[in-house]
């Protein structure tokens, strides 16, 4: 199957279809049920949401996909966040770091669509500022009740987790462990994330069946990320540089770490060429 550039075998078309079945399972007779994918960047959470929103749709389904990234906060507003927090490396860079989203509009979204109503959604242009990024004038309208809600994005489906606990997990990770190093990251650099994460709680309490992507090795999602944004370029004629992304994606490394504490109802173990090398639901685990 190919979308947006993207290519899959039947082999793995029949793994991610047990993640479909599952969510048709756990649908019921709910009006609006509301997908999460999670994971870090460049894992595959768009590939596999455009694979659940064309399979959903050839089964008459009405289906909305929506990117968390297009729910960025303007550019004034990240460099508000980044004054704020002026000896916070996390904070220092474009965008991406819980605090940077503006959660009350999803969630708007989001009460909109559970009632049935008709909502807007948003653009963010990833490419404009040289890659620090804008909001666009865009917006795409949406009538009417949709059957499937699908939300993609970073944070979705990382558990709760005090800042020892946290640090503990970073710390048996060599590569992370080093690059939380090389950054000059500090315990106290994590409170803001986590408590702004406790607010994206909210938006993802919503969500009826989380599913996360967990590469075997967390390092590959800066060759990923780097491979996405040449893209992007190339598509948009502006953007990060690669030294830029490698950059941009090591301030989000550490949370990396969290996914395979996840809860999620779906954990996906991917390879380095994408491929599933195992699928864990909840309660049981498929291979």
């Amino acid at each position: 199957m190919k979308k947006t550039g993207v290519r899959i075998s039947e082999k793995e078309f029949l793994a991610r279809l047990k993640i479909i079945k599952n969510i048709l399972r756990r649908r019921g007779r709910k009006k609006t049920f509301f997908v999460g994918i999670g994971g870090g960047n460049g894992t595959g959470k768009t590939s596999l949401g455009v694979l659940l929103e064309l399979v959903l749709r050839e089964m008459n389904f009405k289906v909305v996909r929506v990117s968390f990234d297009d729910f960025y906060k303007s550019a004034k507003e990240r460099k508000r966040l980044a004054k704020k927090y002026p000896g916070n490396p996390l904070y220092q860079i474009a965008r991406g770091i819980p605090g940077t989203h503006r959660i009350k509009l999803l969630e708007n979204v989001m009460e909109k669509a559970k009632k049935g109503k008709s909502f807007d959604l948003p653009f963010f242009d990833k490419s404009a500022k040289n890659g620090f990024g804008k909001i666009s004038k865009r917006i795409r309208k949406v009538s009417g009740r949709v059957d499937f809600f699908i939300l993609d994005g970073c944070w979705i489906g990382l558990p709760k987790i005090k800042i020892k606990n946290f640090l503990g997990e970073i710390e048996k990770n060599n590569f992370v462990n080093r690059t939380v190093g090389e950054l000059g990251l500090k315990g106290d650099d994590f409170a803001g994330p986590l408590a702004f994460l406790g607010e994206y709680k909210r938006v993802f309490s919503r969500l009826d069946f989380v599913a996360v992507i967990v590469p075997e090795r967390i390092e590959w999602t800066i060759e990923w990320r780097i491979e996405q944004e040449q893209r992007l370029r190339k598509r948009k004629r502006q953007g990060m540089t690669n030294a830029q992304i490698k950059e941009f994606v090591k301030h989000w490394l550490p949370f990396m770490v969290l996914y395979e504490k996840s809860k999620a109802d779906a954990i996906i173990f991917t390879c380095k060429n994408h491929r599933i090398k195992k699928i864990k639901f909840r309660g049981q685990e498929s291979n």
